[in-house]
């Protein structure tokens, strides 16, 4: 369980969010989770479908960013994780590595970890890492929110969010397509951690853009 109390100093968080947006863990067992080709969010092994409408708590100080190459189609390496190249909020972003081959090549992703306030999940550490074109500006556009927000509320620099979908019907023949929607729901304190209640009573966080 993350223990929000004793958190990084926020001292420099707006300037390392500004710069992550313009281009590590919780310190818990953390589960992978993702959102689905159906646009259900979903994590761990079993492929665990979270509740509707549960609360995540975002650690700001969770954002990495990065590079991974995946296996190639119809080559001996397909569906394998060939290599990852990760840093933690607010050191540079790493060189392109060499190329691998029987691969798709090197491709930006981007990483948060959240933990569930609500509900069965209460208490779930979770790791959402994306390198899709809906996920990658998700993210960033969250760390954008976090660090304008903390420019005039330091005080309250960790969101509560929702993981929810969007969706478009693909013109080549795709069929639906659905993105990542990740709404922030209340900006709360870092001193403890989050609850449904302080949530209840936080100032609502509106979705810029």
């Amino acid at each position: 369980m993350t223990d929000f109390a004793n958190l990084p100093a926020v001292a420099d968080l707006a300037s390392a969010l500004e710069k992550f947006s313009a281009g590590s863990t919780l310190g818990a067992r953390e589960v992978y989770l993702k959102m689905d080709k159906t646009g259900h969010w979903v994590y761990g092994a079993d492929q665990t479908e979270i509740e509707p409408d549960s609360l995540w708590a975002i650690n700001p100080f969770s954002f990495v960013e990065g590079y991974v190459c995946w296996g190639a189609q119809n080559t001996p390496s397909m569906g394998k994780l060939l290599g990852e190249v990760m840093v933690p909020l607010g050191k540079d972003r790493p060189a392109m590595p060499e190329d691998i081959s029987d691969s798709n090549g090197w491709e930006e992703q981007v990483g948060i970890s959240l933990q569930c306030i609500s509900g069965n999940d209460k208490g779930l550490v979770a790791r959402y890492s994306t390198k899709t074109k809906g996920g990658v500006p998700e993210v960033k556009r969250i760390a954008y929110e976090i660090g304008m927000n903390y420019k005039t509320d330091p005080s309250h620099p960790v969101p509560v969010v929702k993981l929810k979908s969007s969706h478009y019907n693909h013109t080549g023949g795709y069929g639906r397509i659905y993105n990542p929607v990740i709404e922030i729901v209340k900006f709360v304190s870092n001193d403890k951690e989050p609850t449904v209640e302080e949530v209840a009573e936080a100032p609502v966080r509106r979705r810029r853009g």
